[in-house]
């Protein structure tokens, strides 16, 4: 059996060790020429650390990782909740941040492990076939060359905007509150399997997300700042740096948002509202921008999952904006 992975990110990465673990010949496939130098993802919750467990990786990631965070909702100068897990029922912390680049490079380095892995940078995938016998990749390589490969099963692995989902034709689709909060078996009587088939409207946010370095010392918390007028997230992460996310409004124009004193009073305002006096105060007073950007969030789900052997994973399947995806 043979398994090829289009994308190279943290999820093509751990089915990649996965597979590999199980001696399943796999092929990565990645358009890029390396892994991605950006932070995108930046927590990680136990059942993350579990599956890290599960490929042998668990200890590198962690000695990476800040673990252990509390979770902070503010709103007005008020606590409106504060989670400070203690348990550990999977075994690992419940709330954990990290480096993405660095994750994603030590999952790469854990595929040296099995010899049945091999991975190819720089290969675009343009399109696809399959019939009973199994999937046939068209790739294109950075120089323009064309080859065809083979395999049983295809693992779209190739993030929110999968070009591998779009031919197959697989829309995606808002999803409803019992979606999120309970399992098919416990879905509520007065929810009609009618009700729940008819299509939602997408939603979509626009976030303003700053990365910085303030040299903070790893135990401030992660923040919700609950201000229905500009909603906004800080998350530590590690060797001193710190993520920052604001939603933008329909009316607001990206360009102003990426100025850099905007920014930077966002960040005081944002602050000025937290119940006390914290150290995200203080480190945040000498913070440098690393990144600026804006992202279109979107809280979907795929209709379908798989079409005969393809697969979708991760952020092909369903995506959550910032306040949903969090704790």
């Amino acid at each position: 059996m043979r398994v090829a992975i289009v994308g190279a990110g943290p999820t093509g990465l751990v089915a990649a060790n996965l597979l590999g673990q199980a001696g399943i010949e796999t092929l990565l496939l990645e358009r890029n020429a390396g892994l991605g130098e950006q932070p995108r993802a930046i927590t990680i919750d136990d059942e993350g650390l579990r599956i890290c467990q599960a490929i042998g990786l668990a200890d590198e990631i962690c000695a990476h990782a800040l673990l252990k965070r509390e979770a902070h909702y503010v709103s007005q100068g008020r606590y409106l909740a504060r989670i400070a897990p203690t348990q550990q029922p999977y075994g690992h912390p419940q709330i954990s941040t990290f480096y993405q680049p660095a994750l994603e490079t030590i999952f790469l380095r854990g595929l040296e492990r099995f010899p049945s892995v091999s991975t190819s940078f720089g290969q675009v995938l343009e399109s696809f076939t399959q019939d009973a016998h199994g999937v046939r990749l068209q790739l294109r390589s950075q120089d323009g060359r064309m080859q065809t490969i083979d395999c049983d099963y295809l693992l779209a692995c190739d993030g929110g905007r999968s070009g591998i989902r779009q031919q197959l034709q697989i829309a995606l689709r808002a999803p409803g509150l019992h979606e999120l909060f309970l399992s098919p078996i416990s879905q509520p009587h007065h929810i009609s399997k009618r009700q729940s088939r008819q299509p939602r409207r997408q939603r979509t946010q626009r976030w303003l997300v700053v990365d910085t370095i303030d040299n903070g010392d790893g135990k401030d918390p992660i923040i919700f700042f609950c201000n229905p007028a500009r909603p906004a997230v800080t998350v530590p992460s590690p060797n001193g740096g710190r993520r920052w996310e604001f939603m933008l409004k329909a009316h607001e124009h990206e360009e102003q948002w990426l100025d850099d004193e905007r920014i930077a009073s966002a960040i005081q305002q944002a602050l000025q509202t937290l119940p006390e006096p914290t150290a995200t105060q203080q480190h945040t007073q000498s913070a440098r921008i690393l990144r600026k950007t804006v992202y279109t969030f979107h809280a979907t789900v795929a209709k379908s999952f798989a079409v005969g052997c393809v697969f979708l994973l991760g952020d092909a399947a369903h995506l959550m904006p910032p306040f949903g995806a969090r704790v």
